[in-house]
């Protein structure tokens, strides 16, 4: 069962509408590409109409099968710069409908972006700066035959800081996030009403500084410390065919967390053609095994006691270099080293790097390529090691502000780096996926 449209979407819309109610006077419609002006703010509407290919859309590695959607997906941006108010808002909802018959049961209605910062008294020593990050996606399940097989998964996070600007050069907040996420399966796979399968709750204190020493130049640093709780610390992992999955056993642990990171970076422009962002930092993340209940070792590992700590692991690393050989042409290069907390096992820990270019090639014609490779690792109950190869690229003809055509090729390759892994260091319980997926896509955007 699809979830009710989200508060924060209708929230934004309300705010709008709010803007808008405040001075009727204030709101004037412009020509086509020049937007709707709102007092001191922009709305800039919009809607896509997308169709799309993919030859897996199962990601399975064999018995791959085909699909083609067509999408319509509205949306909105909108911002405003006031005296005393910053306020920059967007947002989007998508609707998708597979045309192949067998494949409808992954047609989904309710998909949401919305995003928003306000930073009250922005021209002040003393500022207040808000935001929040909202995202509801699907993917499918391998069920061919169900009524349902989508996993969806709902992610919302917001945070306040209080910003101090003493002087010109030197900024630095504190402040803190809070966030809610909601994960859910097919009801079939799951005993609880309306296909929940689990919710995630995290907060806790972050700051930052950042020291301008040239025009172009800062100097950054963070530390942030979070606590994450699960409302259920045991999941059922048995399918609808009455088997466990993944050789996680009947349960899968899903254990408490505690965690914090600090970084440090330089970001600037090195020559007029050349950007520089170079960061660095380390973090660690304690796993709570006293959170799961005991019955998740009757059938399954005990492995979700891995703890994300020492060197190499917590080591963060940050690079990215930016080159513009010409006016409107620019190759980004980038390096990462991370880890982040997993919705199925504890973290994941990762180095990925891509190269991209993205050129206009006249006033009106744009065009770009990417790839990228990611080395996975997932660390506890659920253990693996992958390889992620991506590529993509598109071209975009432009009209006069009001409507975009963009063609648009991707390849994904998922395959499975298990035999590199030492089991005593990462356990016995390797679950691997593998799969190639091509696909591409056709947009008409039109904006007013």
């Amino acid at each position: 069962m699809l979830l009710r449209e989200p508060l924060v979407s209708r929230g934004l819309g309300l705010l709008l509408v709010a803007l808008a109610w405040g001075d009727p006077s204030s709101v004037a419609v412009g020509a086509a590409g020049e937007h709707v002006k709102l007092g001191q703010g922009e709305l800039e509407p919009s809607v896509t109409a997308r169709t799309t290919w993919r030859s897996n859309v199962y990601l399975q590695e064999q018995n791959e099968l085909s699909a083609l959607a067509v999408v319509l997906s509205p949306a909105f941006k909108f911002k405003s710069d006031g005296e005393n108010a910053r306020l920059a808002l967007d947002g989007s909802w998508g609707l998708r409908q597979y045309l192949t018959t067998a494949r409808q049961n992954l047609s989904s209605y309710g998909e949401t972006k919305a995003s928003g910062a306000l930073t009250l008294l922005p021209r002040s020593r003393i500022s207040i700066k808000t935001a929040m990050n909202h995202s509801r996606t699907t993917r499918a399940i391998e069920n061919r035959g169900a009524e349902e097989s989508l996993i969806t998964s709902m992610t919302n996070r917001g945070n306040a800081a209080l910003s101090f600007q003493p002087g010109s050069a030197l900024s630095f907040s504190v402040g803190g996030f809070g966030s809610f996420d909601d994960y859910r399966v097919p009801s079939y796979a799951t005993s609880k009403a309306n296909g929940k399968l689990n919710n995630r709750y995290g907060f806790g204190p972050e700051v930052a500084l950042k020291w301008t020493f040239f025009p172009r130049t800062a100097v950054l640093g963070s530390f942030s410390k979070s606590w994450y709780d699960w409302d259920d610390n045991v999941v059922s992992a048995v399918g609808d065919d009455g088997q466990y999955t993944d050789d996680v056993g009947d349960y899968m642990a899903m254990p408490n967390s505690e965690a914090w990171r600090a970084m440090i970076g330089l970001h600037g422009r090195i020559t007029e053609r050349l950007v520089l962002s170079l960061s660095g930092g380390y973090g660690e993340a304690d796993y709570d095994e006293d959170s799961v209940d005991a019955v998740a070792e009757e059938e399954g590992d005990s492995s979700y006691d891995q703890d994300l700590e020492g060197f190499p692991s917590g080591l963060v690393v940050r690079t990215a270099l930016q080159w513009s050989p010409r006016r409107g042409h620019t190759f980004d290069l980038g390096y990462w080293k991370d880890h982040q907390d997993s919705w199925f096992t504890n973290y994941l820990s990762y180095h990925y790097g891509y190269l991209r270019y993205d050129g206009m090639m006249t006033s009106r014609v744009l065009m770009g390529v990417e790839g990228g490779y990611r080395l996975e690792t997932y660390h506890g109950e659920v253990t693996r090691a992958d390889h992620l190869i991506r590529g993509e690229g598109y071209l975009t003809f432009r009209t006069n502000g009001w409507a975009d055509l963009s063609l648009r090729g991707f390849w994904t390759r998922r395959a499975s780096a298990n035999e590199d892994v030492d089991a005593s260091v990462y356990g016995t319980n390797l679950a691997w996926i593998e799969y190639d997926d091509f696909g591409g896509t056709v947009d008409l955007t039109l904006r007013y």
